[in-house]
């Protein structure tokens, strides 16, 4: 009953978030992927104390180089 109840739940939330990202992902697929991968790394890296790399996700995200970036 356990096994049942864990599996609805994870269709509802997978229900949920294509139902609530699908006008985000429409509109710019590129940076939606780029914000849904580069948040947590930004989140992880600033726990660990990695902050070299959290400017880069930056950049990345924003679609910017550092030799493009004046």
């Amino acid at each position: 009953m356990s096994v049942f109840i864990i599996i609805l739940l994870t269709i509802g939330l997978i229900v949920f978030f294509i139902w609530a990202y699908a006008p985000d992902y429409k509109r710019d697929p590129k940076a939606f992927m780029r914000s849904i991968f580069g948040t947590p790394l930004i989140l992880l890296f600033s726990f660990i104390g990695i902050h070299s790399l959290i400017k880069s996700i930056h950049l990345w995200m924003k679609g910017e180089n550092e030799t493009n970036k004046k």
